[in-house]
């Protein structure tokens, strides 16, 4: 199952978190040319402690957001990616941050900023994407 969102002018933000929750046999999430959007999972109530587990997904790809902070600032869910081997983060000049908790994702071993770049991996998913924003 592929979520491809491209396009779209007026979202903030995409999904919330039960929808997410929902989303288990998601093999690739791809969001692209979206200018308004500021987040993609947003957390309902500042008491969710959740854990959302993409089962599935192996791609994920976000690119040309203009506005996008993180993929969710939820601060209490923990996100677990138990398959998912290649992300690539593009021209999202203000993206500070994948989520403020923890991230599992054992399989992969690089953030790519482009199709063709090999990868970055800085010990973990979440110092990797602020490592490649400190540098921008």
């Amino acid at each position: 199952m592929t979520l491809e969102v491209s396009s779209c002018d007026g979202i903030k933000m995409l999904m919330t978190h039960p929808t997410a929750k929902s989303m288990k046999r998601l093999t690739r999430m791809s969001i692209t040319k979206c200018p308004m959007i500021q987040e993609i999972i947003v957390c309902e109530g500042q008491d969710v402690k959740e854990v959302i587990t993409f089962d599935e997904l192996k791609v994920l790809q976000l690119g040309d957001l203009q506005n996008l902070l993180s993929f969710c600032s939820g601060s209490s869910i923990v996100f677990q990616f138990p398959s998912l081997g290649k992300v690539v983060v593009s021209r999202c000049p203000s993206m500070r941050s994948f989520s403020q908790q923890k991230v599992v994702a054992p399989k992969l071993k690089g953030v790519h900023i482009d199709k063709e770049d090999e990868g970055r991996w800085d010990g973990n998913f979440e110092n990797t994407i602020q490592q490649i924003f400190r540098e921008k």
